[in-house]
């Protein structure tokens, strides 16, 4: 049996109690207008790649539990507990579990482990599908709006991980306009000038460097707007770039591009989940340096 497997077989006997409780204000949470409550296939999502973790359970579109907390906490124990937590929560048992969800990066190295290992030690002893979600695909997908997001979370040491998208209004697969970058923030607002039109400015990296943002649009007579609009509304042509509400939780749009995913039949066996680093680890960094420069003794 795999190792992650061993990891987590442990506690699959708690979360497969027959106590359960239902809190209705985590049923009122819902991915989509006027869908049924009971409807499509059960999903536990998680993130661990960015600095708020969260875990979500969504009966198709509809969210019927979710937890996010604060802190760099990665080990097993809390991920678990709070897999635990939301299932509780949401009636429901780990073995009821249709599909798995996980980010699966770029992000913390160390959360990204330790989520793709949950997820699949789960999707692998329960023999269950999973989908790996780019991190910066569910901060898109995260605001709710449509048309170009520049999705944007740290990257430690100043700089970022960065992606512009294209969400489309018939909720259809997001585009992916540039590939996913590691780069620091004034390449970012460069790259992003670059790119022409409108751009929702949208996670973490977007609100720590807001300001940042604001005063290079307007130095390059970008319009700017203090508040995300859905784009098109605008009388001018002229470019136009605006700033995303914080995000709560990833866990919820996870769960929704899962569900894209799930339909369209694009879902993966547990031993074929890989993550998505962008750029190398600091040991990986640290390897490549001292092979390139070896030690010699005179």
């Amino acid at each position: 049996m795999p190792t992650y497997n061993r990891a987590t077989e442990y506690r699959l006997s708690n979360m497969m109690e027959s106590n359960r409780r239902v809190d209705e204000t985590d049923r009122a949470l819902c991915l989509e207008e006027d869908v049924p409550e009971q409807s499509g296939p059960l999903i536990l999502s998680l993130d661990m790649a960015t600095e708020t973790r969260s875990v979500a359970v969504a009966r198709g579109p509809q969210v019927l539990a979710v937890e996010s907390y604060e802190g760099r906490s990665q080990s097993a124990r809390d991920v678990l507990s709070a897999v635990d937590d939301v299932l509780r929560r949401a009636d429901a048992l780990i073995s009821d579990v249709d599909l798995f969800a996980v980010t699966r990066g770029p992000g913390s190295f160390t959360g990204l482990r330790s989520g793709l290992a949950t997820i699949k030690g789960f999707a692998a002893t329960l023999a269950r599908p999973v989908v790996g979600i780019p991190t910066l695909h569910a901060v898109a997908r995260a605001t709710r709006c449509e048309g170009r997001v520049l999705a944007v979370i740290p990257a430690g040491r100043g700089e970022v991980y960065a992606q512009l998208l294209d969400l489309p209004k018939s909720h259809g697969p997001m585009v992916e306009l540039t590939e996913p970058v590691h780069v620091p923030p004034q390449a970012m607002l460069e790259a992003a000038r670059a790119s022409g039109g409108d751009v929702l400015w949208a996670g973490s990296g977007a609100l720590l460097h807001a300001e940042s943002i604001r005063e290079f649009a307007l130095q390059q007579t970008i319009r700017w707007r203090d508040a995300a609009t859905l784009f098109g509304v605008d009388e001018t042509d002229a470019p136009c770039w605006s700033l995303a509400n914080a995000l709560c939780s990833l866990a919820e749009a996870i769960a929704r591009v899962a569900l894209e995913k799930f339909m369209l039949n694009q879902t993966v066996n547990a031993d074929l989940l890989q993550a998505l680093y962008v750029r190398a680890s600091d040991a990986e960094l640290n390897e490549k340096w001292r092979v390139s420069n070896p030690i010699t003794v005179p």
